[in-house]
């Protein structure tokens, strides 16, 4: 009678492991029988920088009319750490019936206690200028692209960000430059597109280009523009295995503000660990992803040239 018992608890705790391992294995594959496909995965994470933290991500997928188009996709997502990191923000895109229109999306809120080194290489390069500080950050992004071809798309975007620095431990970094700034942005974007899946790509490139202005008329005390250049690429080399390559440059002209200065790091690149704060006006990354398994990656190699 024991013996039986016995088994019989092996086998639930079996089958409660083995639906945990498929809740992560089938994640983000997509359901075409769900009109939205809901999911949430999150877990612990740590790093030198914001030590222990947790993350987690409530992700969806929802299909129009048209079956035969990828399913639109948004997600809630967020962090805290135990160093008083937290971050909330809402990313998505939307697909429009056969593809003609996407709305791209992106809103966050962050407070992150991190470094300062200054501006610029020099600055940032001496480590007699770091100095602790802490960044909040209020961010809005919204692109609508038009369908000007197969696969190619261009369209008009808008931008806005607050951030407030304080507690600098070495405020004389700052040059006399303002702790916080409010930076509202227009422009335009132009995209080739030929992933298979945007949130889970096996195959295809993925090119895009920015160009945006912070005017004066538009409350703007800093004018300045910004370019932004991405390429990913995806190319199944084993199988489960699909190597990624992710470039991305970023310019700044005029008189960027501090706070709107490319920064090396953030949530996509060097890991998603730090944003490294000693800021210039050009960045140049490249990282080689390849990923395997249930989804995970590992960067092999990044650099920066300021």
């Amino acid at each position: 009678m024991s013996l039986s018992l016995d088994t019989a608890e092996v086998k639930k705790k079996t089958s409660f492991f083995r639906r945990f391992l498929n809740y992560f294995n089938d994640a983000n594959k997509p359901k075409p029988r769900k009109k939205f496909d809901f999911s949430i995965i999150g877990g612990p994470h740590y790093s030198s920088d914001t030590k222990l933290g947790l993350g987690l991500v409530a992700a969806g997928l929802y299909q129009g009319k048209d079956t035969l188009m990828q399913p639109s996709m948004v997600s809630l997502y967020g962090d805290v750490s135990t160093t008083g990191f937290y971050l909330l923000g809402v990313k998505g895109t939307h697909f429009f019936p056969e593809d003609k229109y996407r709305l791209l999306y992106n809103l966050y809120f962050f407070s992150f206690p991190g470094y300062f080194w200054g501006t610029g290489y020099e600055a940032g390069s001496s480590d007699d200028n770091k100095g602790s500080y802490k960044r909040i950050q209020n961010q809005v992004k919204i692109d609508f692209l038009f369908r000007l071809a197969n696969n190619l798309y261009a369209g008009p975007l808008a931008s806005f960000d607050y951030v407030a620095g304080s507690n600098f431990e070495k405020p004389e970094t700052l040059n006399g430059a303002a702790k916080s700034t409010l930076s509202v942005g227009v422009g335009g974007s132009i995209s080739y597109d030929t992933r298979d899946f945007q949130t889970n790509s096996y195959k295809g490139v993925y090119l895009k280009l920015e160009q945006s202005l912070s005017p004066c008329f538009l409350g703007n005390k800093d004018v300045f523009y910004t370019t932004d250049v991405l390429a990913d690429i995806y190319q199944k080399v084993w199988k489960g295995g699909i190597l990624a390559i992710d470039i991305h440059a970023k310019f700044t002209f005029g008189d960027t503000p501090w706070t709107m200065m490319p920064k090396l790091g953030g949530s996509l690149r060097m890991r998603g660990y730090y944003w490294k704060s000693h800021a210039t006006l050009t960045l140049l990354a490249k990282q080689d992803l390849p990923t395997f398994g249930y989804n995970m990656i590992a960067p092999l190699k990044s650099w920066c040239w300021g």
